[in-house]
């Protein structure tokens, strides 16, 4: 594994360690963001407000660690899944909120700077805090997309390129 995959390895390992502290955690919408100086540097996000304004929120974080060079961040959450086969259709399906046998997965995604990305998951088993199911994504060379992160560099890059210009 090269580096961007081992600090992604270790941020999923500190969620599982968090889990297995404490089974009824609510993990919070946080950033990790990873400096080129190795500093880490986080924002948490109100859950309540995540679904309506996550993208507002984003770009407010970008805009406040744009006083940092940074080599990588990660988004961590909590979140429903659903899965189907293959053959279903799509629309079909009910959302992750309304299927009765979804599943509550901790997810570890990260991004480069460079556009690097990758994301780690797992079904939490709140009887005991442990993560199951592991998932690392992309598999064999694929791509992995996160609109979050993406609308998160594309802020930081924007915002961190207009303080060098003010300076």
């Amino acid at each position: 594994m090269g580096a961007f995959e081992d600090c992604l390895e270790d941020h999923f390992d500190v969620v599982g360690e968090l889990y297995r502290n404490d089974p009824s955690l609510e993990l919070i919408p946080m950033l990790f963001a990873v400096t080129v100086e190795g500093k880490v540097l986080s924002v948490s996000f109100p859950s309540s407000a995540w679904n309506e304004q996550r993208y507002e929120m984003l770009a407010e974080a970008a805009s406040e660690l744009a006083t940092h060079k940074l080599l990588v961040v990660f988004l961590v959450s909590e979140a429903w899944m659903s899965q189907y086969q293959a053959d279903e259709v799509l629309e079909e399906i009910p959302r992750p909120s309304q299927d009765p046998e979804r599943k509550e997965i901790a997810m570890v995604v990260g991004m480069g700077v460079g556009g690097r990305t990758g994301c780690i998951q797992a079904t939490i088993d709140r009887s005991d805090g442990s993560l199951k199911d592991v998932c690392r994504f992309p598999e064999d060379g694929g791509v992995f997309q996160s609109d979050l992160l993406e609308h998160f560099m594309a802020s930081y890059i924007g915002a961190y390129v207009a303080r060098l210009e003010a300076n």
